[in-house]
C-alpha cells in the first residue's frame, strides 16, 4: 500500500533563503521587469511594522538568494514605467488595475502570511568571484543575450571599500557549483538604472536618459551591499 503524501508541517521539504538589500524599490522593479509582457510577482512578507518586499533569485547550493526593501505599506499591484522622453523612471503602488499602457509594466503584489522558508546565510567560499579586467564585454556579451531572448538582461552594481563594481551569475552557461560571479571594477559613482553601448564608439556607460534606438542597453540592479563573501582580488583556487 503506497504511503500517504506529507502535507506539509513536520518532514516538508527546506527551503533556505539569503537576503539581499537593494538600492531601491525601483530596483526591485528593475530586477523582475525584463521588458517583456509576463513579470513575476512581488512577494511581501510582513516583519514587525514593515514589509519585507522580495523576488527570488539565484540558488547557491541549497540556498535560494531572495532581493529585497522594506516598505511601510503594501498595495495590490507596482507599477513600473522605464524612462521616456516624457517622464523619468518610476514606481507607483496602486490598488486598482489600471488601463492597459504600452509604456508601463504591472506586476501583482503577493503578501504570504506563513514564512515557507528559513533563513540561512550563504557561506563564505560558496560563490566564486572571477574578476575580469574590462566591464565592456561582460555588458555587451549580456547584451547579446538579452537581444537573442527578446528581453533586456540585467547586470548588477555594489559598492565595496569606496570602489564601484558590476558583476553577473549569467555569464556561464553552467549552473553547476560552485556558483561563478564574473565581475569588473567599473569608475562610476552613483545609482543608475541602465547601461547603456554604442556599437559605433564600442563604449559602455550608465545613465538614466530615456531610451534611445542608436544605444543596446542592459538592466542595473543596485545592490546596498557586496554579494556573500565577495573578494575584490577574485577567488583564489586552492
Amino acid at each position: 500500500m503506497p504511503k500517504a503524501k506529507n502535507k506539509g508541517g513536520k518532514g516538508a521539504r527546506r527551503f533556505s533563503v539569503h537576503f539581499i538589500r537593494l538600492a531601491s524599490a525601483l530596483d526591485l522593479a528593475r530586477y523582475l521587469c525584463d521588458f517583456t509582457q509576463v513579470s513575476m510577482p512581488i512577494i511581501a512578507l510582513k516583519e514587525g511594522s514593515k514589509y519585507r518586499l522580495f523576488a527570488e533569485g539565484e540558488k547557491v547550493g541549497d540556498t535560494h538568494i531572495a532581493y529585497y526593501v522594506e516598505s511601510p505599506s503594501i498595495s495590490r499591484y507596482a507599477v513600473y514605467t522605464p524612462p521616456g522622453p516624457s517622464q523619468n523612471e518610476h514606481l507607483e503602488m496602486v490598488d486598482r488595475h489600471g488601463e492597459p499602457d504600452y509604456k508601463a509594466y504591472q506586476m501583482e503584489l503577493v503578501e504570504f502570511v506563513s514564512r515557507p522558508f528559513s533563513e540561512k546565510k550563504i557561506g563564505r567560499n560558496e560563490i566564486t568571484y572571477v574578476r575580469i579586467s574590462d566591464p565592456r564585454p561582460l555588458i555587451t556579451a549580456l547584451m547579446h543575450k538579452g537581444i537573442s531572448n527578446e528581453t533586456i538582461d540585467k547586470i548588477y552594481t555594489f559598492r565595496h571599500k569606496g570602489e564601484t563594481f558590476v558583476g553577473t551569475f549569467d555569464l556561464m552557461s553552467s549552473r553547476d557549483d560552485p556558483q561563478w560571479f564574473v565581475y569588473a571594477k567599473m569608475d562610476f559613482e552613483g545609482e543608475f538604472g541602465f547601461f547603456r553601448y554604442s556599437s559605433a564608439t564600442d563604449k559602455a556607460e550608465p545613465t538614466n536618459a530615456p531610451f534611445d534606438n542608436q544605444f543596446f542597453y542592459v538592466r542595473a540592479v543596485n545592490l546596498a551591499e557586496a554579494p556573500p563573501g565577495f573578494v575584490p582580488e577574485g577567488t583564489k583556487v586552492r
